[in-house]
């Protein structure tokens, strides 16, 4: 046989499919059939949990059926844990209970030490706060008069904020 021989070339083109061949000529079935088999997976994936469960909890009380011991020491060890837990959690609880009693104890003890002690100035003390206020503003300054160098400008009436209107 040739190399030109019709026969060898179609048999040898037939077996040697590349991936791209195959996506060229059997993609929507592909497709389709990774789309069905998504939506059958989600439709069965409760029940087969379901089952799942069942069967290691008949797996689980068939065991522990034929063996108590086991499942005693098993509940003794869950109730030890549960009861550790609890007792951490009590622990916790009076240790934030107690630290909040000292904050709320602190808080009061600022408020009476605020609200007690004698506060404020009185008037023509003469101490050297007030000497030191006085003389640190200029001595032509009074609050009352306002500050010369400040005035008050009022906007103007314009129709346009911006100032643009009409103006080229």
């Amino acid at each position: 046989m040739s190399d030109s021989d019709p026969l060898l070339k179609y048999t040898e083109s037939r077996w040697n499919f590349s991936v791209i061949d195959i996506l060229e000529h059997y993609g929507w079935y592909l497709l389709i059939l990774v789309c069905i088999i998504i939506y059958v997976y989600r439709q069965m994936r409760p029940s087969l949990d379901k089952f799942l469960k069942d069967k290691a909890d008949r797996e689980y009380s068939a065991h522990y059926h034929k063996n108590p011991d086991i499942a005693a020491a098993r509940i003794a060890a869950q109730q030890t844990v549960t009861q550790r837990l609890q007792d951490k959690y009590k622990q916790d609880a009076t240790e934030y209970q107690r630290k909040m009693e000292e904050k709320d104890a602190k808080k009061r003890e600022e408020w009476l030490t605020r609200h007690t002690a004698p506060s404020g100035h009185k008037l023509g003390n003469g101490s050297s706060s007030n000497k030191e206020e006085q003389n640190s503003l200029r001595p032509e300054y009074n609050p009352l008069m306002g500050d010369s160098s400040r005035s008050y400008r009022p906007q103007r009436k314009s129709p346009c904020s911006g100032g643009g209107c009409g103006k080229k």
